[in-house]
């Protein structure tokens, strides 16, 4: 195994002045009708946000001031179950399923640039399938270019999956794919993704059962064609594998960290990340980064206590592919942990005497902490790795409010997080340029601006505009930001 010689760059944080403009929305607020709540994106004439709840699902129109225009009721029968509303700059769409019979039939109705639903009801796919099995595991995902929606679900025979249904379509709904993989792999192993191209390809990954390094790539090319590969990696994998796509060199990209067993609980020693063919199936050579004291201390501040180091929090969390063949690799740091507070009280009192007990309370505390930026060449040579140092802990709400989102502006990303998870926290705002230079700049206060950004689930609407989604006091809201340097 060829170990990489490299040298580490941790980026000392300064604050510098970024200039970048914000503005919110009025909160509304949500109730039991209602208690869901999604920004979906941005048409010609509107920002437009999603609420709904088991019967009812609303649309509410913005204009570019966040001010709300309007809000529009979608009407469905009882068995008519909305899965996706696909916003496109002068129209939209609408896919939802229905069950008759034995069969449930994925539908979709037409939306115009002002969100007036149309009446004709287009038939994209019927799925001979259990409507219960079909509610849960139909699925739908964008190209990285939003020019083509996948839909996808398992099929299943006598408790065993059966086959792999996948259809592609472009932004008219017209399927320029349509698939029933039958596999041994797929029917014996475990999914690991589903990755739809911007040419209308798609790649399917499935992983051996037993295995934690053996896969199976099935890439169906834009002309129709059926290209499987079987990939083996030379390390185990700790975690989960993170693979995205480079939709330039047609190459699939692995990221994530190699097993180690040493101690007495799984851990991780290296990271680990290569590339592969999608038409050949060649392996590139692997890069293995081992992790070193120095690194360790610059993550922790401590020094490790053996001489082994290993990691056991981090996990890849995004790819991004350059346009020079090259990627930038994030890793987040994550662990859940149970947390046991005893209060004591006072039962009874007997003959003049306080007898005390203890109530036990248990809390789930939920840790995002560390980023980890790897910046790999086309050549899989380690150019770069920064860390970005951040603690964000929080109780009882699946960490809702912590992790980042990347605003991808080409020459440079924005990083953006909360600081802390509490409504005296700021929104910050790391700027990572073309040459792998991390620097540090302040967004705003949450506290004075009466919002709590959930900023996992912003969306970037244009190349230096971002909308974060607020939920503050039950009520939601709209941030924007705009970036003007």
């Amino acid at each position: 195994m060829k170990t990489f010689s490299i040298t580490l760059f941790f980026c000392f944080m300064f604050s510098l002045v970024y200039s970048q403009d914000y503005d919110f929305s009025k909160s509304i607020k949500l109730n039991n009708k209602t208690p869901r709540f999604k920004i979906l994106g941005k048409n010609i004439n509107y920002i437009i946000a999603e609420r709904w709840g088991t019967k009812f699902h609303y649309i509410d129109l913005y204009n570019s001031k966040l001010k709300k225009v309007s809000s529009k009721e979608l009407n469905f029968e009882k068995d008519e179950h909305i899965k996706k509303i696909w916003i496109q700059p002068k129209k939209g769409w609408v896919l939802y399923l229905k069950a008759k019979k034995d069969k449930t039939f994925v539908l979709a109705k037409k939306l115009d640039s002002k969100f007036n639903i149309k009446s004709k009801t287009l038939i994209l796919d019927s799925i001979q399938e259990r409507k219960d099995l079909v509610q849960e595991n139909f699925r739908n995902k964008f190209s990285l270019n939003e020019q083509f929606l996948c839909t996808y679900l398992p099929v299943f025979s006598k408790g065993r999956i059966d086959f792999f249904k996948i259809n592609i379509f472009d932004t008219e709904l017209n399927k320029v794919q349509k698939v029933e993989l039958k596999d041994e792999f797929i029917k014996q192993g475990k999914y690991v993704s589903l990755l739809p191209m911007n040419n209308g390809a798609f790649v399917l990954v499935y992983k051996e059962k037993e295995s934690t390094n053996k896969f199976k790539i099935f890439y169906k090319t834009p002309t129709g064609n059926l290209i499987k590969h079987i990939i083996q990696i030379d390390n185990e994998i700790y975690k989960k594998l993170k693979i995205e796509i480079d939709n330039i060199n047609n190459e699939l990209i692995f990221s994530g960290f190699r097993l180690y067993k040493g101690n007495k609980k799984n851990v991780s020693d290296a990271f680990f990340t290569l590339k592969v063919n999608l038409e050949t199936g060649k392996k590139s050579s692997k890069l293995l980064n081992v992790f070193t004291k120095e690194f360790y201390k610059l993550i922790t501040g401590k020094e490790p206590k053996n001489e082994k180091v290993t990691l056991q929090t981090f996990g890849v969390k995004k790819i991004i592919a350059k346009q020079d063949g090259g990627f930038l690799v994030f890793a987040e740091s994550f662990y859940e942990n149970i947390e046991t507070t005893s209060v004591p009280y006072m039962s009874t009192i007997t003959r003049g005497t306080s007898v005390f007990e203890q109530n036990t309370y248990k809390t789930k505390s939920f840790n995002y902490n560390d980023i980890i930026v790897y910046s790999i060449s086309k050549n899989l040579k380690l150019e770069n790795v920064n860390i970005i140092n951040k603690r964000q802990q929080s109780y009882d709400d699946k960490g809702g409010y912590s992790s980042f989102f990347i605003v991808n502006r080409q020459d440079e990303l924005n990083i953006l997080f909360l600081d802390e998870i509490n409504t005296e926290s700021s929104l910050k705002n790391y700027i990572l340029d073309s040459d792998s230079k991390l620097k540090k700049n302040y967004i705003f206060n949450v506290s004075q601006n009466n919002v709590m950004p959930v900023v996992k689930m912003a969306i970037q609407i244009s190349p230096n505009e971002v909308l974060i989604p607020s939920f503050l006091n039950n009520s939601f809201s709209i941030i924007k930001i705009v970036f003007t340097e």
